[in-house]
């Protein structure tokens, strides 16, 4: 199909602070849940996840024009995010 891709992440993190070091990287990343466009107080994250699971929640979007190297790329720079925080 033609509609993005979405993927929720339990990052370990503080969400917020992992999409802030992604994009210093070049990777921009959202919070929250796709129905929330993002908003920090996401009721329905923390419904179903829990309060600290859904602050540590990062959605990945991608849809067809996404390239394969594109997504190696986004790997890299996630991957070393996440060595920023042990």
């Amino acid at each position: 199909g033609s509609g993005p891709g979405i993927l929720a992440v339990d990052c370990g993190v503080d969400g917020s602070a992992f999409c802030t070091e992604a994009a210093e990287l070049g990777l921009t990343i959202s919070v929250g849940s796709a129905c929330s466009g993002g908003g920090s107080d996401n009721e329905v994250l923390k419904k179903a996840l829990g309060a600290v699971a859904a602050q540590r929640n990062i959605r990945i979007s991608w849809d067809y024009l996404t390239k394969p190297s594109e997504v190696e790329e986004a790997i890299k720079i996630l991957t070393k995010v996440k060595s920023l925080f042990g």
